[in-house]
């Protein structure tokens, strides 16, 4: 992976993690972590781009946050008129 591909990607995943805590009304990855019931290391592989996110959190996402997962995806895609829907 090319270092400007991890870049957008660690972008995309902090900005997703953001709204979706902005969402949700939780103010700190550890409550989004206990939110979407996965560990909090795991939360911050994934906002530092170590980590993707997965079908599975995807799933999550949307079942807690009401988010559509056209939306999710759209962000995570780096679609910047993402952030000016639906939320």
């Amino acid at each position: 992976m090319k270092a400007l591909e991890v870049t957008r990607n660690t972008q995309n995943n902090a900005r997703l993690i953001d709204l979706i805590q902005m969402q949700a009304g939780v103010r700190t990855d550890s409550a989004l972590s206990k939110l979407l019931d996965i560990s909090p290391k795991t939360m911050s592989l994934i906002r530092t781009g170590k980590l993707q996110f997965s079908a599975h959190m995807i799933l999550k996402i949307y079942d807690a946050t009401g988010l559509s997962i056209e939306y999710i995806k759209s962000v995570l895609s780096g679609d910047v008129l993402a952030d000016m829907r639906e939320v």
